[in-house]
């Protein structure tokens, strides 16, 4: 019913204080609401260290533009990769629209970086990450 067409990020360079802003395009047959994005953060093959979520939100038929901002704060120094899934849930089922797996990476700059500095590696549920916000951008 619907797709997420369109990403673009708006740096990939962050410092620990700042926010990952993105803007993303939905296409859709049909109007939905009760709409959310979800987002899986990783920082290496297979290790999660954590998913933020947004509110709910209503997508309009035919093209949407969003833009979602994510406080990183929580996260240490470091790459990592995130999937989007875009979900509804109509109070019995949840529902996953569409999903895009690896879409978007970034780092974050160390403000304190020594020499031989040696990163922790964070397991899934280590790092508590921040509510996604939303704004919707179409016209």
């Amino acid at each position: 019913v619907c797709r997420m067409t369109d990403l673009r990020l708006e740096t990939d360079f962050l410092h620990p204080e700042d926010e990952l802003g993105f803007c993303l395009e939905i296409e859709s047959r049909e109007k939905l609401e009760n709409i959310f994005l979800r987002m899986t953060v990783s920082n290496g093959p297979g290790n999660i260290v954590g998913m933020a979520g947004s509110g709910a939100f209503t997508i309009q038929k035919g093209t949407n533009q969003y833009r979602f901002t994510f406080p990183v704060t929580p996260l240490e120094a470091g790459g990592y990769l995130c999937d989007l899934t875009l979900c509804s849930f109509d109070g019995k089922v949840q529902t996953r629209h569409d999903y895009l797996r690896k879409v978007m990476g970034f780092q974050i700059e160390s403000t304190q970086l020594y020499y031989g500095e040696k990163w922790t590696l964070r397991k899934w549920g280590s790092t508590r990450l921040s509510a996604i916000r939303v704004e919707d951008m179409t016209k």
